[in-house]
């Protein structure tokens, strides 16, 4: 059922009743006490073993607190199994997992890890021990919701105890858990009757007692099995041949089960055997719907006969309005149903949808058209809920509705066809979502006018038309569509996907100030509609734009906020794991590497789990640079192949393909295998590109900054500076200070190389002026041994604009330790005659014009940038020296940094 369209159904939290003429079984119920040792209990047996009713009855004799989930086959949703696991919690404490619930129903749901973890730490808070009971745990086959009740398991808090009722072992970390002593296992063996229970169990409901030959009959037959001796009971009752019936049943299970259905059914009335037959097609009932399917006005008595006759009826709520029958009797029933009435069950699941459509119970609606090959009925329904569906994120149910219409059905409905295509889009499998586009989009321009959701569906079809377009690489093109759609767009989640899509397309292109614009839009509007998702992911992307234009403190901030976002406790689980990955990037440019490490590894080994192929290989990406700086090589190489293979494998992750090849080939450079570095350079003809190319393409700057690096080893050291000269004003004009510093350590470096010492001396120190602020560390240590000779000629000048304090960190990071630390008064220091400046005494367009000189913007390039002309940039320069007392921009820089003005 989709659980976002009507209400969840109550009688899933509601333990089965226990019956009257119940064995009690205190040498089980005496080991279920221990259940609060343990994180883990598993009763695994077929079915008829009586797992429920044991696990019940120990519930009515434990003092602790116990909330009931009963499983069916339609909560493999994954939002939907979570919706209801969390709100079985919530039974018992209403705050737990409140946040949790927000994040999974929000419409664009994070990764399922953020959502559990989130969970786990609500459940951290509780104070005393709670269970939760998950009933035919078997019928949960999607491996992504096993996953996360593994992952779970593995953190969850000592005061939650899981109990999993299943007939299969389910696969979590059972090997683990024994190892550790963290599970309590009752299986078939233990769960069989033993022959004083057996008798008890025919003096109980039947009031015999049993001969030593008829007890070991019974043994012989039914070993133990609860369902069998059920069976019996029931054929037993009335009859005057006990011994004789006893002798002539088979030990063969499947052919007891049917024999004994047979003398159960041959006992009831005609009309009764048939009630049975045709109520098994339902997977939970009540008066009316039986009514409606059977067409007997008697529905409701012959329930209640039923409940008070059949052990295999199990009440799904206290008050008796909902049923269910047990699982082995429904298989049963249908068996013979199918043998007798061939096409009845079809003709009955019609009769149920329409009861099911007509009461909004759509989820079920559906899955009964479509056992009744009602399949035009089914389309019809998934038509009418599929946007809410995407919007909300309920994937799994709306891909395995659309896979169970015929394809004619399907491919004739255009709201279905783009209900695909979203699908499709968030599983990376972009270049079917567009064909999938396409075919919608025919079908649209075909369809009548006065369809009432044909306008949203187009406005959908345009949306999902830029992202499509993005994840092709062209972002121009999918930012002008983008611009175009959001003027006129008020539809609160079309509008979040467009801004979500023109800061992605600004960001890719490497322009930064648009690419923040337009997440600080989305940030806001997600604040306005409480979209605590995109709120988390916003602000987590913020904190990455920020981070390359050199902004480190607020760069943390940021980052540090997502995580708080979404959790109310400091706790050392995965939030968010692109905002780990963040982390990892920004401890390492400031060479924490073993607190880099931690994040890197955290985000992997989650990622792993989420099975999140695009944040998973960016996450390896960071991990084989940390690799390398610690001196692991091999493992370097391990996980760029790793990454590589990713990207090669999974088409939402094919976008950080160039990186890994970059990250590789500069490791390359930097352990001296050129020969490699320079083949690879060919293959991409690279050189052809530079010469053909205007170099503002930011997805091709790691690239020509590689081949620059190949110039300078060879020493073609005219290229490498005209390329690298090309390569600075866009960096510049786009505020991506990590790129800016690559590229003038490079100048310098090629400098150097031609002997030209201190001309490289002084653009390395504008380098090191643009990364004392952050401060910037790795950009400088990773080009190792080249810059050293350059740090220490900068230590033999009178002064410098660089603190000292920055230099000796980088001297102590490249191992420079010959020397002694520099003085703080080897700097440069304002005039004697100088009045403390406050920030009030520049103006605001003053501290913008600074920020960009202090970005290493030219006076042209700040005109552009603020729409002014170069005669005001003048101006507020002039300005700007005559407040800060100083004569030139790096002195200006470096005042307005020890005054905290930037």
């Amino acid at each position: 059922m989709n659980e976002s369209l009507s209400n969840l159904l109550s009688t899933k939290f509601y333990a089965p009743t226990l019956r009257a003429g119940l064995v009690l079984r205190p040498r089980l119920t005496k080991q279920l006490a221990q259940i609060s040792h343990y994180r883990l209990t598993l009763i695994c047996a077929p079915a008829g073993f009586g797992k429920t009713t044991l696990i019940n009855e120990w519930r009515t004799k434990t003092n602790l607190p116990l909330a009931w989930l009963s499983l069916d086959e339609n909560d493999n949703d994954l939002v939907r199994f979570w919706r209801y696991f969390i709100t079985a919690l919530q039974g018992w404490k209403a705050e737990v997992g409140k946040q949790a619930l927000t994040l999974l129903l929000s419409s664009q749901p994070p990764p399922l890890i953020e959502v559990l973890t989130e969970l786990i730490n609500s459940l951290a808070t509780l104070e005393n021990d709670f269970i939760l009971v998950l009933d035919d745990y078997h019928l949960i086959t999607n491996p992504e919701i096993q996953r996360g009740v593994n992952f779970l398991l593995e953190f969850v808090p000592q005061q939650l105890h899981l109990v999993i009722i299943t007939r299969l072992d389910p696969p979590l970390l059972l090997s683990r858990f024994r190892s550790q002593v963290q599970i309590l296992e009752l299986r078939a063996e233990e769960l069989r009757f033993l022959p004083a229970e057996v008798n008890t169990f025919f003096e109980q409901n039947l009031g015999i007692t049993l001969t030593p030959e008829q007890l070991k009959a019974v043994e012989t037959r039914v070993e133990g099995w609860v369902a069998g001796l059920q069976l019996v009971a029931l054929s037993l009752k009335g009859r005057a041949d006990i011994p004789d019936f006893l002798q002539s049943f088979t030990s063969s299970q499947r052919y007891l089960l049917d024999y004994l259905l047979e003398e159960v059914l041959a006992r009831q009335e005609p009309e009764l055997q048939n009630f049975l037959l045709e109520t098994a097609i339902l997977e939970r009932f009540c008066s009316p719907l039986v009514k409606a399917v059977t067409g007997r006005e008697d529905s409701e008595t012959l329930l209640e006969k039923l409940e008070q006759l059949n052990p295999f009826i199990v009440p799904l709520d206290s008050e008796g309005h909902w049923f269910r029958y047990h699982q082995l009797f429904a298989d049963l029933l249908l068996s013979r149903l199918r043998r007798l009435k061939p096409g009845r069950r079809e003709e009955l699941a019609k009769l149920a949808a329409e009861w099911c459509e007509q009461t909004g119970m759509i989820g079920e609606a559906v899955n009964y058209a479509l056992a009744a090959k009602q399949y035009a009925s089914a389309a019809r329904l998934v038509e009418e809920v599929s946007t809410q569906m995407i919007e909300r994120g309920e994937l799994v149910t709306l891909r395995s509705w659309i896979n169970s219409l015929p394809q004619e059905l399907h491919f004739a409905n255009p709201r279905q066809i783009i209900s695909e295509a979203w699908v499709l889009l968030t599983e990376g499998f972009g270049d079917i979502s567009k064909k999938r586009l396409e075919q919608a989009i025919a079908l649209l321009e075909r369809e009548n006018d006065s369809q009432q959701w044909k306008p949203l569906l187009q406005k959908h079809a345009a949306v999902l038309e830029t992202h499509l377009i993005r994840l092709k690489g062209d972002y121009a093109e999918a930012i002008a569509l983008s611009n175009q759609l959001i003027e006129r767009e008020e539809e609160t989640f079309l509008k979040s996907a467009l801004l979500l899509n023109l800061g992605i397309c600004h960001y890719y292109r490497g322009e930064l100030p648009l690419a923040r614009e337009k997440i600080t839009e989305v940030k806001k509007l997600s604040q306005e509609i409480s979209n605590y998702y995109i709120l988390v992911a916003s602000t987590s992307f913020l904190g990455e734009l920020f981070f390359m234009e050199g902004q480190f403190q607020k760069t943390e901030e940021l980052l540090r906020e997502s995580l708080q976002q979404v959790r109310k406790h400091n706790e050392l689980l995965r939030v968010n794991t692109v905002t780990y990955t963040r982390l990892a990037s920004l401890a390492y440019e400031r060479n924490r590497l073993e607190e880099a490490l931690n994040y890197a590894e955290r985000a992997t080994r989650l990622e792993k789990q989420s099975k999140a192929a695009d944040p998973l290989a960016r996450a390896l990406i960071i991990l084989a640079r940390i690799n390398w700086a610690l001196e692991r090589r091999q493992a370097a190489y391990a996980t760029l192949d790793e990454a590589e293979k990713l990207t090669k494998t999974y088409p939402i992750a094919r976008l950080y393909f160039p990186e890994v090849v970059a990250t590789r080939v500069k490791l390359w450079i930097m352990e001296g295998r050129l020969e490699e570095a320079e083949n690879w350079a060919k293959t991409e003809e690279l050189e052809s590109k530079v010469n053909s190319a205007s170099l503002k393409e930011f997805q091709e700057e790691p690239q020509f900054c590689l081949l620059a690096r190949l110039y300078i080893a060879r020493g073609d050291n005219e290229n490498a500076a005209l390329l690298l000269e090309r390569l600075l004003p866009e960096a510049r004009l786009q505020h991506r200070m990590g790129s800016m510093l690559e590229i003038l350590t490079l100048q310098a470096r090629n400098l150097q190389a031609q002997g030209k010492t201190p001309q490289a001396c002084d653009i390395l120190e504008q380098a090191l002026i643009l990364g004392e602020s952050s401060p910037y560390v790795r950009s400088f240590v990773d080009e190792g041994i080249a810059v050293r000779p350059l740090l220490l000629e900068l230590r033999k000048r009178q002064f410098f604009m660089v603190r000292a304090d920055y230099i000796n960190l980088l001297d102590l990071a490249l191992g420079i330790n010959s020397v002694e630390p520099l003085p703080e008064q080897l700097r440069f220091q304002p005039s004697t005659t100088f009045a403390p400046i406050k920030a009030e005494a520049l103006s605001t367009r003053e501290l913008e014009v600074l920020r960009l000189v202090a970005a290493g913007v030219s006076t042209d390039d700040i005109a552009r940038k603020l729409v002014i002309s170069v005669a005001t940039v003048r101006k507020h320069l002039k300005n700007i020296y005559e407040k800060l007392d100083v004569h030139s921009r790096i002195q200006a820089v470096a005042l307005a940094r020890e005054l905290h003005l930037l």
